[in-house]
């Protein structure tokens, strides 16, 4: 085996025995490579229920999904090694599955949401330190589902949450990223914090390098007509996702605007779910005046 690999496999030891059983080649940045391609080449699929339940209309979903897919700064990293892209899609169906097991009706399909959501948590949330926050994020979903949830079907998402979390939390962020947790919960990272807040070309969101104006535009005008459509909930639910993946990574501010989309990845889902509901409705707007014209 290349030194490379062999100093950088002791963190996965059964796939080393396979790889030396097998007499192959690979190298840890090759393998790392792959799996965030392959990673990114789902993501859009796995985002794309979440955004169909969230919202509520499979076209949306699907609009989502597309626009997930061509944006930059999916593009950018689905060839690198960072954990950002796996990230996206294990959370995505982890949010899908929590969603599931507070609307189904059927106890089989809630049990087996419920599995799911313990697989995906399991595997989404060691990958980076501030994953965790990704069970805040679930802690919400009942009560954007209805104002009044079953008290059982919160405690299925609670309850392997809740689970997870608090198992990450003792053996691995108290373990290996104790240093990282202090830093961020430092006066640095309200101060970084802060200067994203302030500067629009610090947030990949509203750099107009990164992301087109007119995206940001149809978010800002789909988080209006949510609130104004009764929907606070889900608009309150999606801004406040945001803002949580968006002051925690402050304790970071690069210099360049790849290393700026590197962390900001974790904003796509709410920013992307407040843009094609105006779109789609304008569209619809539209082909109303031309059927009559030409019905006329």
């Amino acid at each position: 085996m290349p030194p490379r690999w062999r100093t950088g496999s002791t963190t996965a030891p059964f796939f080393r025995w396979i790889v030396d059983e097998a007499h192959l080649r690979v190298f840890r940045a090759d393998l790392a490579l792959s799996i965030t391609w392959l990673a990114a080449s789902v993501t859009p699929l796995c985002f794309y229920p979440l955004a169909s339940k969230l919202l509520g209309d499979r076209k949306l979903g699907f609009v989502c999904a597309a626009l997930l897919t061509f944006l930059p700064h999916h593009i950018r990293f689905s060839h690198s090694d960072v954990m950002f892209i796996p990230t996206l899609a294990l959370a995505a169906l982890a949010v899908a599955a929590a969603h599931d097991v507070l609307t189904t009706e059927s106890r089989g399909w809630r049990v087996w949401s419920v599995g799911c959501l313990l697989f995906f948590l399991s595997l989404c949330l060691p990958l980076r330190p501030l994953n965790i926050l990704f069970a805040v994020v679930l802690g919400g979903m009942p009560f954007v589902v209805s104002p009044r949830p079953n008290r059982a079907a919160v405690g299925w998402v609670l309850g392997p949450t809740l689970l997870v979390g608090g198992a990450v939390v003792a053996l691995h962020l108290s373990t290996h990223h104790s240093g990282d947790v202090r830093q961020a919960l430092g006066t640095e990272t309200l101060i970084g914090a802060a200067r994203v807040v302030v500067n629009p070309l610090l947030k990949t969101v509203t750099n107009p390098w990164f992301t087109p104006p007119l995206l940001v535009l149809l978010a800002i005008v789909g988080t209006a007509r949510l609130t104004a459509t009764g929907a606070r909930r889900m608009a309150l639910f999606l801004m406040g996702w945001f803002v949580l993946f968006l002051l925690p990574h402050g304790f970071v501010v690069p210099d360049a605007p790849q290393l700026q989309a590197r962390y900001h990845l974790h904003l796509l889902p709410p920013f992307l779910l407040l843009l094609p509901r105006p779109s789609l409705r304008a569209r619809r707007g539209v082909r109303r005046p031309c059927r009559r014209a030409l019905s006329a």
